[in-house]
């Protein structure tokens, strides 16, 4: 019945080269190679897969529907009678397996594509993980030597910075060309600090700062020691007389009220003046000395005082 309904032209059109018919003992009941048919596969897998309701296939070499030698594939399909349990018969079919290479190759290369963007955007998305922490390090890394070399609550150079800021001026001094170092002490910053409050006190810090800026030039340095101690190295000044002049313009403008929002306080400033190399290369004894004279100062009288005197220079 088989044979009848689908027939060699039939077979030939639906691109089958060959087909065999199993029964449920795996014995051979139709093929279109007649001399086959009662042979018995029971000791095939593939037929005894299917009979367990397997689909199963391989490749093989054997003719196509044309006669001609070919790549086939070998297709095992189990049959149920819908009335009965169990398979009945197991159909065997040569396919032509060009079609299924060709859809295969499409498969891996579309396999292939798909891999090859999955790892460019893995690796996009690494590149980018590794750029921002890279990025972060590098602005870490800044911030930490901004730190170290800053003060953070004015922004002005801190004692290291003016200690490398000394060492490079004192090599160009000449018998002509002085380097001056001038120490600033807020004379009153402690009572404002304790009448008002810390919040006050990094005010009127942060605004004497602003104000000591202003009257800097290119290659002045100006830093912030800690507390309320500010220093001033300027290089090149021809003599102690030029010096004195800048210490006078300071000491003016920090004797003036500073507007700190809601009021007005005026804390004045002790300024030491050192002169390098005539009064040597250290600050320390500059700081010492500075120290001694506010004390001896600070109850006499509010407002800004000039302290002129030989002094060291160095940090």
């Amino acid at each position: 019945e088989y044979d009848q309904r689908l027939g060699g032209d039939r077979l030939a059109y639906l691109g089958i080269g060959h087909v065999k018919i199993f029964n449920a003992d795996a014995v051979v009941v139709y093929s279109d190679d007649r001399a086959k048919v009662g042979d018995s596969a029971a000791d095939s897998d593939l037929v005894r897969q299917a009979l367990r309701g397997r689909v199963d296939s391989k490749t093989t070499f054997g003719l196509d529907h044309n006669g001609r030698g070919a790549k086939m594939l070998e297709v095992f399909v189990p049959f149920r009678d819908p009335g009965q349990a169990g398979i009945k018969a197991v159909f065997e079919v040569y396919l032509p397996y060009a079609p299924v290479e060709t859809q295969i190759r499409k498969d891996t290369r579309d396999l292939i594509l798909l891999i090859v963007v999955a790892a460019t955007l893995g690796w996009l998305a690494l590149f980018k993980i590794v750029a921002e922490a890279s990025k972060s390090l590098r602005r870490q890394a800044a911030e930490n030597r901004h730190q170290a070399r800053f003060d953070t609550l004015t922004e002005l150079p801190n004692r290291r910075s003016l200690q490398e800021a000394v060492e490079r001026a004192l090599p160009t001094v000449a018998d002509d060309r002085l380097a001056a170092f001038l120490l600033i002490d807020l004379d009153h910053f402690k009572e404002v600090n304790d009448t008002l409050g810390h919040e006050y006190g990094d005010r009127l810090l942060q605004e004497v700062a602003v104000r000591l800026s202003y009257l800097m030039r290119p290659t002045d340095t100006l830093a912030r020691l800690g507390g309320d101690e500010f220093a001033v190295l300027i290089p090149n000044v021809p003599s102690r007389e030029t010096a004195r002049r800048r210490a006078q313009e300071i000491h003016a403008a920090l004797n003036l009220p500073v507007d700190l929002t809601s009021l007005s306080v005026v804390v004045g400033a002790s300024i030491g003046i050192a002169i390098a190399p005539d009064d040597g290369t250290g600050m320390d004894a500059l700081q010492a000395r500075r120290r001694r004279h506010v004390r001896g100062q600070e109850h006499r009288r509010p407002g800004a005082r000039v302290h002129v005197g030989p002094r060291s220079l160095q940090p």
